[in-house]
């Protein structure tokens, strides 16, 4: 019986335990976000970049609210679908056209129009790219500053810890500089 008590124990604090790791591993994974210097990333991508680990601490940090917060914050902010769709558009446009292109043979003149055509369709893509991830970024501002105002009642810790990533971000998308940025090689988790 007292085998059978101590093993009931033991299972019952393992599942305890492995109840506060996520917990564990979101703090460690938001510390590595507001650590890291978006100086060193690609420029190309950096804006990619930026705006997917600012959906990945508002992930995070929604997990803390309930249900009907979560409702209340995306029916207050709505990001601009027209935003989404020029790109997509300049996305299909590119594709079809390259497509078009792969099995043709033509003249030289043909050709010249042809890359002319891809040129100013790539100079739309990237044009279109730039005005999406602005709005996009600024979407993800917006979010945080009212995760940030749920907070303030309910939370004061998250409130402050939201406030920081506001603070960088809105730092890092004006190209400031940005004082939290440490080169972190022991990174508990890698991106």
């Amino acid at each position: 019986m007292k085998n059978f008590t101590f093993l009931l124990l033991l299972f019952c604090s393992s599942i305890y335990a492995q109840k506060n790791a996520p917990v564990a591993g979101q703090a460690a994974r938001l510390i590595d976000l507001l650590k890291k210097d978006y100086s060193t990333v690609n420029i190309i991508d950096r804006t990619e970049t930026v705006s997917r680990d600012m959906d990945e601490v508002i992930s995070i940090l929604m997990v803390y609210s309930n249900n009907n917060d979560k409702s209340n914050f995306m029916n207050e902010i709505t990001l601009k679908k027209a935003s989404l769709t020029n790109y997509q558009e300049a996305l299909d446009n590119y594709t079809t056209l390259n497509k078009g292109v792969s099995g043709l043979n033509i003249s030289s003149t043909a050709v010249a129009d042809v890359f002319n055509n891809i040129k100013k369709i790539s100079d739309s893509i990237t044009s279109k790219k730039k005005q999406y991830y602005k709005a996009k970024i600024k979407f993800n501002i917006e979010v945080l500053e009212k995760i940030r105002d749920h907070f303030k009642e309910n939370n004061q810790y998250l409130n402050y810890i939201t406030n920081i990533f506001i603070l960088k971000f809105t730092n890092v998308n004006n190209m400031s500089y940005d004082s939290l940025a440490e080169a972190n090689y022991t990174s508990s988790i890698h991106y």
